[in-house]
Formats: C-alpha cells, structure tokens, sequence
C-alpha cells in the first residue's frame, strides 16, 4: 500500500503494517496498552476511547460522519475535521464539491500538535515528565 509506506518513511524509528493480522480480541489488547491513538474515525479509534486511551481523531466534514454524533467520547481526547461547510449529506461528491480534497487542510502539524498537547496532559496526570 503506498500511503502505508509513505508514513513508513516519514517515521524515525521502526514502524510495522499489522492491518488486518489481529482478532478483534488481540487488536482490543493491542489497543487498550497504547499510551496514544491517532486515526481516523474506525472502530479502532472507538475502541481507544472505550479503553480509556487518548485519542487523536481526525474526522471528515460530510454530515453524516458528524463529529458530534460520532466523536470519541472521553474528556483525554479531541477530533480534528477539515474547517468547511461540507455540502454532503449521505457521502463525499468527490471532484463534484466545491472543497475538493477538503481533508488536505487538516495538517500534519495540526494532528502533531494536538496528540502533543494530549500526551502531555496525560503524562503529566501521571506525574511523569516526558517529552517527544
């Protein structure tokens, strides 16, 4: 997949592909021991809120992913969603849509920023101090 290996080059350490190698159970486990979650709006991310992970969700502006229906509810995480009324009711319109590639205008460093400022927050409710 090459947007998997596009994010591959772009981290510093090790980085591994485990979609679609996990049970619903073991990706559960998986999930439950991370000290962040970044992703979109999946099961997964829903899976991190409900295991009292924080999250990071990016979300896109068509109605019916509203993240006000569908956002992660627990108070150590945030959504990000592209700042554009979105015309869709049911599903993107594609090359159709006035804001066209709408969710190029969620950055990376928005995303970076956020889950910073979350870690941070989490770190130091344990009385840690780490930095990234």
């Amino acid at each position: 997949n090459t947007v998997l290996a596009s994010i591959k080059q772009h981290i510093r350490g090790v980085a591994y592909n485990t979609a679609g190698k996990f049970s619903l159970k073991e990706l559960i486990a998986l999930i439950s021991e991370a000290k962040l979650f970044i992703g979109p709006s999946t099961g997964p991310m829903h899976i991190a809120a409900a295991t009292a992970v924080p999250v990071v969700a990016i979300f896109s502006p068509v109605k019916v992913q509203s993240v006000k229906r569908w956002g992660p509810y627990s108070k150590e995480s945030v959504a990000i969603a592209p700042r554009v009324e979105c015309p869709a009711k049911l599903k993107c319109l594609g090359e159709k849509c006035t804001y066209y590639n709408c969710m190029d205008t969620v950055s990376v460093d928005e995303v970076y920023e956020a889950a910073r400022k979350i870690y941070d927050e989490s770190i130091q409710q344990m009385g840690l101090s780490l930095s990234f």
